[in-house]
């Protein structure tokens, strides 16, 4: 309904309080054009992406406190250059350029994403054409601004960056987002580096998980709380169980891109997942990938808080060993997790942790901690001790 087509400089228009209500194909497309002021619009039972930025040369426009509730997939997908575009897997907002201001929108009823961060490494499409779309690289661009947005009830992802990934040259920030009841995952980073989220809020209440990295590296996390069951969740939704769900699975943590480094937790609750059992609140998974390119040094948890813990929050992983020379340890040493290289796997024993159940575990004196021979990190699970005034504690994985 609302196309704006290779416009260029557009700085004079405005989209203010309109509704766009049963589009066959999207809600508001910004095309080959820049300064856009597109505000308190309302976006309701759409048909493919509903607020989209089309090619990847679209900058500074502000796309802020707009609803959109309910898009699907359209009966027929528009074809780009010969590549079907995405909209078979619907969003809220489609970003192929972050270099505008997203700000306070609420997303809501979406059958697949509710923000879908797609960039690619050129501008596509008809856009390629135009002069300052020469040498421009959207992939490697930051947020100009990614502020307030709330996303509730979509069909898969709250936010997501997966498959093209989004890898910018430095840190791009999102500040003061929450996603609420995605089916999938609330935050989906594939492929991605130097994103931060800062005051983030993510409630499972009826999703798979809270977190998921993929080949996502310098990503941080910080002030964050991520709960597993909200009161909400046994009163107004009346379900009185827990989903199925992780507070956050890194999987697998490992550089990419000639980009190496792990991920930050700082400042993080993880709250009601009590009565989770099928799941750990948190997994250092699957090392599985046998390219080294993609191995990353560490992961870093600190100050993360667990108020209603049960000693089973998991930290799991696997190093292949004959594929990379050497096990890797991990030793717990004042609340801080720090690594060696020995022919095994060591769990160091403090207060913060219970020993390993597995039977390949012993005790060593010389080592002061648990030594588990020839045990890849995968089948080795730590629990955290629940302690009463415990408010946080560092723990990195080397």
């Amino acid at each position: 309904p609302i196309h704006f087509h290779l416009c260029r400089n557009a700085s004079l228009a405005i989209v203010k309080g309109c509704s766009v209500i049963n589009s066959k194909q999207r809600g508001l497309v910004l095309h080959g054009t820049h300064e856009v002021t597109a505000t308190w619009n309302i976006f309701y039972r759409i048909a493919g992406h509903t607020i989209m930025l089309e090619d990847g040369v679209e900058m500074n426009n502000l796309i802020a406190y707009n609803a959109v509730f309910r898009a699907f997939p359209p009966k027929k997908v528009i074809d780009n250059g010969g590549r079907p575009e995405s909209d078979h897997t619907p969003s809220g907002i489609w970003i192929s350029n972050p270099q505008n201001s997203f700000i306070g929108n609420v997303l809501s009823g979406i059958d697949d994403n509710g923000v879908w961060t797609e960039v690619f490494p050129n501008v596509r499409g008809p856009s390629a054409f135009l002069p300052e779309a020469e040498g421009l690289n959207p992939r490697s661009l930051p947020f100009k601004e990614f502020s307030g947005n709330e996303i509730h009830s979509v069909g898969a992802r709250g936010f997501k960056t997966y498959p093209e990934g989004y890898r910018a040259e430095k840190e791009s920030l999102v500040t003061n987002l929450l996603v609420w009841r995605a089916r999938t995952y609330g935050l989906f980073l594939g492929v991605t580096h130097f994103l931060t989220f800062e005051n983030l809020t993510v409630v499972i209440d009826s999703g798979n998980g809270a977190i998921d990295f993929d080949r996502a590296v310098q990503i941080v996390i910080r002030n964050a709380a991520i709960v597993g069951k909200s009161p909400i969740q046994g009163g107004l939704l009346g379900t009185s169980s827990c989903p199925r769900a992780f507070a956050a699975s890194i999987y697998p943590t490992r550089g990419y891109g000639g980009v190496l480094g792990g991920n930050r937790y700082e400042s993080v609750v993880f709250d009601g997942f009590r009565s989770c059992t099928t799941h750990p609140k948190m997994m250092i998974e699957d090392l599985r990938n046998t390219n080294s390119e993609y191995m990353t040094s560490s992961t870093l948890l600190k100050w993360v808080t667990f108020p209603d813990s049960k000693p089973d929050i998991l930290l799991s992983a696997e190093l292949q060993s004959k594929r990379w020379g050497t096990d890797t340890v991990i030793a717990v040493q004042g609340g801080d997790i720090v690594g060696e290289h020995r022919k095994g796997y060591l769990v160091w024993n403090n207060s913060f942790l219970l020993p390993p159940r597995q039977r390949r575990c012993s005790w060593r004196s010389d080592l002061n901690g648990h030594f588990c021979k020839g045990t890849c990190y995968r089948s080795v699970s730590v629990g955290l001790r629940q302690m009463i005034g415990l408010r946080g504690i560092t723990l990195q994985i080397v």
